[in-house]
């Protein structure tokens, strides 16, 4: 989940401009399962940043990892240089495909450009 989320974050960043944050949100949870896009609705974020640490902390609860996480909040939960704070690309399966945003709707798709 967190190499998803770090490459779902950059190809935000490319989109952002034609963009608000609740429509990143609402691609991003539509790109993950459902029973971690069930606990992301419950933290309610308000940024792509706090859906995705949320789907990250959900995704390694359920794989039985849920306390190896640093939160963002306890290491500044900033992206400096534009990349997403977060650990190895080596912390197991991706539970969805990386190519999950290009299959939007063609509808979807006019909406982001």
């Amino acid at each position: 989940m967190e190499s998803f989320g770090d490459a779902f974050l950059d190809l935000a960043e490319e989109i952002k401009d034609t963009s608000t944050p609740a429509d990143l949100i609402h691609i991003f949870k539509k790109a993950i399962p459902d029973p971690i896009c069930l606990e992301v609705n419950k933290k309610a974020p308000s940024t792509l940043e706090e859906a995705v640490e949320a789907a990250c902390i959900t995704a390694e609860t359920l794989e039985g990892r849920g306390g190896n996480r640093k939160r963002h909040a306890q290491t500044g939960g900033s992206r400096p240089n534009g990349k997403h704070q977060g650990g190895s690309n080596s912390d197991g399966p991706v539970p969805m495909q990386l190519d999950a945003v290009c299959s939007l709707s063609s509808k979807e798709r006019a909406e982001l450009i």
